[in-house]
C-alpha cells in the first residue's frame, strides 16, 4: 500500500548516498545546455544574422527567429541532455532498489538518448494540448455561466463569488493534471530504461500505474516539486532537494511498477 510519510520518510533518508552522482549529472546537464547556446547562437548568426545573447535581451522582434529558437529548443536540446536526464532518473531507482549507483551515473546511457529524448517531446506536447484544452473549456464554461446568471438575476455579489471559485477549482484542476504528468515523465523514462518499452508504451504505462494511486501520487510530486521550489531560493539546497525527488520518483517507480501494482511489463526491443 502506498503511503505518503513513508515515501517522503524513505526518500528523505536516502539521501546521502545519492548527492554526489546527482552533482555530476548536474554538471553534465550544464554542460549539454551549453554545448546547445553555443550550436544555437551559431545556427541563429548564419540564418537570421543575430547573435543570441543580444537577442534574448534585445527589444527588437523577430518571429522568424523566435520560432527557430523555440524549436531548437524544444526539439534538439532533448536530445543533449538525455542521458544525463535519464542517468538522475535511474539514480533514484537504483537508491530505491538498494543497488550501487556509479558516481558517473549520467554518462551511462548515451544508448537511450533518442527514446528518451522522443519521450521527453511527446510529454511536453501532451501537456501543453492538455493544459490549452482544461483551460479553454474550462474558462469557457465559467464565462458562459457568468453571462448567464447577470442576464438572468443581474448583477450580484454572489455571483461574482461563485465565478472566482469556479476559476480557482479550474486552476485547481490545471495544477493537479500538472503533477500528474511531471510524474509521468519520471516514471516514463524509466520505463524506457528499466523495462525497456518504446516512448509511447512507456507513456501509457505509466499513466495507468499512477491512476492507481493518483491522489497519493500527485500529491507526492507537489510536496517535491514545493520543496525544490523552496531549495532553489537558496540554491545549495539544492543538493538535498534534487535527490530526495528523485529517490521519492525512484520509490514511487518501486511501488508502481516493480511491486505489481500494474502488470510487469516484458522487455521489448
Amino acid at each position: 500500500m502506498l503511503s505518503i510519510k513513508g515515501t517522503l520518510k524513505e526518500a528523505f533518508s536516502r539521501i546521502k548516498g545519492t548527492k554526489f552522482p546527482v552533482f555530476i549529472c548536474f554538471l553534465g546537464l550544464l554542460f549539454g545546455e551549453a554545448v546547445g547556446l553555443v550550436v544555437l547562437n551559431i545556427l541563429m548568426l548564419n540564418f537570421f544574422g543575430i547573435d543570441y545573447l543580444h537577442f534574448i535581451q534585445s527589444t527588437i522582434k523577430h518571429p522568424g527567429a523566435q520560432l527557430f529558437s523555440m524549436l531548437f529548443t524544444l526539439l534538439v536540446l532533448p536530445f543533449l541532455l538525455a542521458s544525463f536526464m535519464g542517468g538522475m532518473a535511474m539514480l533514484g531507482l537504483l537508491s530505491a532498489r538498494q543497488q550501487p549507483i556509479s558516481k558517473t551515473i549520467g554518462f551511462h546511457y548515451f544508448n537511450k538518448t533518442i527514446p528518451i529524448a522522443v519521450l521527453q517531446i511527446l510529454l511536453f506536447i501532451v501537456t501543453m494540448i492538455t493544459i490549452f484544452i482544461l483551460n479553454f473549456l474550462g474558462f469557457t464554461l465559467v464565462g458562459l455561466f457568468s453571462m448567464l446568471m447577470h442576464s438572468l438575476l443581474g448583477k450580484s455579489t454572489v455571483i461574482g463569488v461563485i465565478t472566482v471559485i469556479l476559476a480557482g477549482g479550474i486552476i485547481f484542476i490545471d495544477l493537479f493534471v500538472c503533477m500528474v504528468l511531471v510524474l509521468s515523465v519520471q516514471l516514463s523514462m524509466l520505463l524506457v530504461m528499466d523495462k525497456n518499452l518504446n516512448p509511447f508504451k512507456a507513456i501509457i504505462v505509466s499513466l495507468s500505474g499512477i491512476s492507481k494511486h493518483i491522489f497519493k501520487s500527485a500529491l507526492i510530486a507537489f510536496i517535491c516539486l514545493v520543496i525544490l521550489a523552496l531549495a532553489a531560493v537558496t540554491i545549495i539546497g539544492l543538493l538535498w532537494a534534487v535527490p530526495f525527488m528523485l529517490n521519492a520518483f525512484g520509490i514511487l517507480y518501486r511501488e508502481l511498477i516493480d511491486n505489481g501494482v500494474i502488470p510487469a511489463q516484458p522487455a521489448t526491443n
